[in-house]
């Protein structure tokens, strides 16, 4: 079975961080996409910069939805990933093939997810999470 590499462990963390920072009680996949997008640099090259995509918007669009905890909590829950992350990152196992999962293969597998608000970003963009798909596994 194929490993992480430091890429894809470093965004695995971030994830935590990008859903905490918008108020969701667990990492979706597209904070898992985000943390991709604004952690590696490879990933930013291969899609970010051509395609104009901003994990800042991402982040601020996904804000409004993210359901807001009530005022019940005192200790703060640990932040863990939600079912459709914990099948993104089985899935980038399969798209490594024969090498370590990396931030790309990680990327493209939360974009197979098939997350509403990030497929109305990449519309907006001229661009779809399919094409994005090609590109990251390339």
């Amino acid at each position: 079975m194929a490993g992480m590499d430091e890429s894809a462990k470093t965004v695995l963390k971030d994830a935590r961080a990008v859903a905490k920072e918008r108020g969701a009680g667990n990492a979706e996949p597209l904070d898992v996409f985000v943390a991709a997008l604004r952690t590696s640099p490879e990933v930013e090259a291969l899609v970010g910069t051509p395609h104009q995509l901003s994990w800042e918007e991402l982040v601020q669009e996904a804000t409004a939805d993210a359901p807001r905890r009530g005022l019940g909590r005192l200790l703060p829950r640990p932040i863990g990933f939600d079912d459709r992350a914990k099948a993104a990152s089985v899935r980038a196992v399969a798209l490594a093939v024969d090498s370590d999962v990396s931030a790309r293969h990680l990327a493209a597998a939360a974009l197979e997810q098939d997350d509403a608000r990030l497929n109305e970003y990449l519309v907006a963009h001229g661009t779809s999470w399919n094409r994005l798909v090609e590109i990251l596994v390339a």
